[in-house]
């Protein structure tokens, strides 16, 4: 194993005749990936704007979980796993101070 070579991937095929070339194989067309928030997981996920037959409230915060070129995947406090599109959170970074909340039935969580 070579030790000043960075990771990287061996793609190739073969038949029973042997190793084929496998540049036949491999779309030609380069597509530049879209581009996601710097540290998209290091805070809270705050929701901005409820989605379409969602359940979840405005102002909702969950834990992000990981994240695609299109929305993240977000724990809700209740325990389920959400999609979220980016367009619809906002992202609270971790030095962020959080308001104290108190879950009682009374108040259903409303900020004190």
């Amino acid at each position: 194993m070579a030790r000043t070579t960075p990771a990287h991937l061996h793609f190739g095929i073969y038949t029973a005749r042997g190793a084929v070339d496998p540049i036949l194989f491999v779309d030609k067309k380069i597509i530049k990936p879209e581009s996601v928030p710097a540290n998209p997981l290091a805070g809270l996920l705050k929701i901005t704007k409820p989605q379409k037959g969602d359940s979840l409230l405005t102002g909702t915060l969950l834990t992000p979980l990981g994240i695609n070129s299109k929305a993240y995947l977000a724990l809700h406090p209740a325990g389920k796993i959400v999609t979220l599109p980016y367009n619809t959170v906002k992202l609270i970074p971790k030095t962020t101070t959080l308001p104290a909340v108190a879950m009682t039935p009374k108040n259903n969580g409303n900020t004190l």
